[in-house]
């Protein structure tokens, strides 16, 4: 009977490596010499043979590269930054809302020198129908205290603390001090005390193993490759997962007591480099489904590794899973003003399932994050129904503010 020996792999790992260098090179010789108006673009196309053959190396590269996951314990620490580390981020973002439009969304993400990028909103209808967010609005850019930059234990600045109790289980996220109601300017200060707990069953989605090979691979197929792309890749990589759970707690406003009970998306982030300046313009979708399913879907053009890349997956609660979605329809392109659209509607595919997604806006506030206002987010909130299911939740839409200054 024959055997398997390594050595079988020898002939084929050399095929697959020349037609890696050819497509490289057949890359290097399109952008230089046949395609001048692709070499600077926003939204690139795909381009039949070349585009689908460097697909399917793309799929093979990630297959034959992929990574381990970070254990939990690891994940939840706060992170010590590196000298060598140009832009750090340790990022956590939670945005929860309930179908009757309360809300409550916060975040925290730690930077170099004691900068914390972070901005926070809460909305209880039975108070007002006006977003309360923090005195930095519409700004995001906060600095720690001497004091709060010993804390290792939780993220904290400026009345702001966010706590994990039990990893991918449970965080409490407190806020105590003045806080902005939109309702007419100038705005009016509000004092307000929160004591909220986030807690999920739900599985966590990391980015980082667990994104669709489909969608990385046509983002890979539709860049022009070189070393120089493939280094970026690897210096611009972010440690990234999302996990949808439950939000339970009391906020005090003026004195007076309100139960909060919302439900949505915890982000966490880790990367040696994030730059705002990097990205072009992205939308993101954050679900929750009267069925206890779930759904991150979006689109993000970052020209410097991607100008359009699909990201996201279908939380099917019941079977406590999480499906990578493959393709989406949104053309960002067609969202080019800081204005997105109050309803619109949209298809996606993840594993050979189609869903049509239809989206109604109820809330909607502009803020701005970078050192120099590089981005301007457009935070929505929102009524969906999906494939006819009923939902709510919220989308994030970022757009480069070329202006470098907040539009107040």
């Amino acid at each position: 009977m024959d055997t398997f020996q390594l050595g079988d792999l020898f002939g084929p790992f050399l095929v697959f490596l020349a037609l890696f260098m050819i497509i490289v090179l057949l890359d290097l010789f399109y952008e230089q010499c046949i395609s001048c108006d692709v070499r600077n673009p926003i939204y690139r196309k795909h381009h039949s043979f070349r585009f689908h053959m460097k697909r399917m190396v793309a799929r093979l590269l990630l297959k034959l590269g992929k990574r381990k996951a970070m254990p939990d314990y690891v994940v939840d620490q706060l992170q010590t930054f590196s000298d060598a580390d140009e832009m750090p981020v340790d990022a956590v973002y939670y945005n929860t809302s309930a179908a009757n439009h309360q809300l409550l969304v916060f975040s925290a993400a730690r930077r170099k020198n004691g900068l914390i990028n972070s901005l926070g909103f809460i909305k209880v209808p039975e108070f007002s129908s006006n977003l309360l967010t923090l005195p930095s609005f519409p700004e995001t850019t906060l600095y720690q205290t001497a004091e709060e930059q010993k804390v290792m234990n939780c993220y904290t600045v400026a009345g702001l603390k966010i706590t994990s109790m039990v990893p991918k289980k449970e965080y409490r996220i407190e806020y105590i001090g003045k806080m902005l109601l939109l309702d007419s300017e100038p705005y009016k200060e509000i004092d307000v005390e929160l004591n909220a707990v986030w807690r999920s069953n739900l599985p966590a989605f990391n980015f980082s193993t667990d994104i669709s090979t489909i969608a990385m691979s046509e983002a890979m197929a539709l860049q022009p490759w070189s070393r120089e792309w493939f280094e970026i890749l690897k210096t611009h990589h972010q440690t990234h997962f999302e996990q949808y759970g439950d939000v339970e707690g009391i906020v005090k406003i003026n004195g007076s007591q309100y139960p909060i009970k919302t439900s949505g998306m915890r982000d966490r982030t880790i990367g040696a480099k994030r730059d705002w300046n990097d990205f072009h313009r992205y939308a993101i979708h954050m679900i929750r489904l009267d069925n206890g399913n779930a759904i991150t879907i979006g689109v993000v053009s970052m020209p410097v590794m991607f100008t359009r890349l699909v990201i996201g997956f279908v939380t099917k609660a019941k079977d406590n899973i999480n499906v990578p979605i493959d393709s989406c329809s949104i053309d960002l392109n067609e969202y080019d003003k800081h204005d997105p659209p109050e309803t619109y509607n949209f298809g996606f595919v993840a594993n050979n399932d189609s869903y049509r997604v239809h989206v109604k806006r109820h809330t909607k506030t502009n803020i701005y994050i970078g050192e120099q206002s590089e981005s301007c987010l457009v935070e929505t909130w929102c009524d969906f129904k999906v494939n006819g299911v009923k939902g709510w939740g919220a989308t994030e839409w970022q757009y480069q503010n070329e202006k470098k200054q907040p539009n107040y």
